[in-house]
């Protein structure tokens, strides 16, 4: 499995939750709502089990942010088993609604040698 360094997706992770209050509706979703400011507390204090439920809760309405960050809490195994396939299917939806983050970090895994739009699994060519 390749990783992209963690320094790496800490810095977009930080990036997308400390920009909360300029964000604003894309879509379905209410990026700045009651649910995602509960599930990125509970992320910041470490409590990734309250985190992911909400997080989930919050992606299955469409919410890029929340996908992008249920990504990065499987890439790392933050709360769940560490799933690469599971991480990029959260975050190839939140690049799918243009999500800046998401795109970056399809981007780096790139870069690092790993097809993003393909099965984790799949040999990255030489």
């Amino acid at each position: 499995m390749i990783r992209l360094p963690a320094f790496h997706f800490s810095l977009v992770l930080a990036a997308s939750l400390g920009l909360g209050a300029c964000a604003s509706s894309t879509g379905p979703a209410d990026l700045d709502g009651a649910t995602f400011a509960q599930a990125r507390a509970a992320y910041l204090a470490g409590d990734y089990p309250r985190a992911l439920a909400l997080m989930r809760s919050e992606a299955a309405l469409g919410n890029p942010r929340a996908q992008y960050t249920l990504g990065y809490m499987y890439y790392h195994g933050q709360g769940v088993p560490q799933d690469m396939e599971q991480a990029l299917q959260w975050i190839r939806q939140a690049a799918a609604q243009g999500d800046p983050r998401a795109l970056e970090a399809l981007s780096a895994l790139a870069a690092a040698g790993m097809r993003p739009q393909e099965p984790a699994n799949a040999p990255a060519q030489q």
